[in-house]
């Protein structure tokens, strides 16, 4: 009887020891070479929280309870074997193939504003097949980038005004006075920033942000003594997101707006192998 009793005692202790949590383990990734390039023109203020992002969603299992943090240009990850191995997987990856590069093409478009749902502020659409475009506003030459590298897309338009007026007095040879326009500028349109990192398998994740500058039309004057001067109005808005796309899929990203069409950058990523 006894005999039964511990060897019960024994099953269930092992029953119990096998349900126990693994205790994670707590380790720290200095990247700094990913997030702090040479190139200014590269960096990107935001790159090691994308490159957490990129790892919670590309190298982590779904069923990972991992957790992930930054600090001063490395992460800390907090999660069991299995996780470490996986983020040195994929840091190591990147290290080993630092040649491979991205091609990002960006379009701004007009799109029918059927095709972007009913949300006066723009949802981030991701499609797979051709999108129905009205008509191209802006087709930027390929951008080429390395991993965790920052990219830029500029369709903006510069417009000149006179802010204001210089008086030259007793200017020579008729000692008479000379009134000079100030000249300044402002660029209205949408300027997209996007960092690539190869996602699993052959998919990337893009980290975009487009600023989307409104100028009215037309640009209000008031006048001077010495003469009209322009005062434009501008609205700026900004619109963030990261995006998944897999080979061949493209990526449409309204801008803020309503009406029968809207705008948007389309966007695809070509690894360039």
């Amino acid at each position: 009887m006894n005999v039964w009793i511990a060897a019960g005692c024994v099953v269930a202790w092992c029953a119990a020891w096998a349900q126990d949590p693994v205790e994670p383990e707590l380790a720290l990734y200095d990247v700094r070479d990913f997030v702090t390039p040479d190139d200014p023109a590269q960096r990107d203020d935001g790159a090691l929280e994308f490159l957490r992002t990129v790892l919670e969603r590309g190298a982590l299992a779904e069923s990972s309870d991992a957790r992930i943090t930054c600090a001063n240009g490395a992460l800390v990850v907090r999660g069991a074997s299995a996780d470490q191995r996986a983020v040195e997987a994929y840091l190591t990856r990147i290290r080993q193939d630092t040649k491979r590069t991205f091609t990002m093409k960006a379009v701004l478009v007009e799109v029918d504003a059927d095709e972007l749902g009913t949300s006066p502020v723009g949802p981030r659409v991701t499609v797979k097949s051709d999108v129905p475009i009205v008509r191209e506003l802006f087709d930027a030459p390929g951008v080429v980038v390395g991993a965790l590298r920052r990219g830029h897309v500029d369709a903006t338009r510069t417009t000149e005004f006179v802010s204001g007026y210089r008086v030259h007095h007793d200017v020579l040879p008729l000692q008479g006075r000379i009134v000079v326009p100030q000249i300044d500028s402002f660029a209205s349109g949408a300027m997209l920033d996007a960092t690539v990192a190869p996602l699993r398998g052959d998919a990337v994740a893009v980290k975009v942000r487009v600023q989307h500058v409104v100028a009215e039309d037309p640009v209000a004057t008031e006048a001077t003594e010495l003469g009209p001067i322009a005062v434009p109005k501008l609205r700026t808005s900004t619109v963030e997101s990261v995006l998944e796309l897999e080979p061949g899929a493209a990526a449409l990203l309204p801008l803020p707006g309503t009406g029968e069409t809207r705008t948007a950058f389309l966007i695809e990523v070509f690894a360039n192998d």
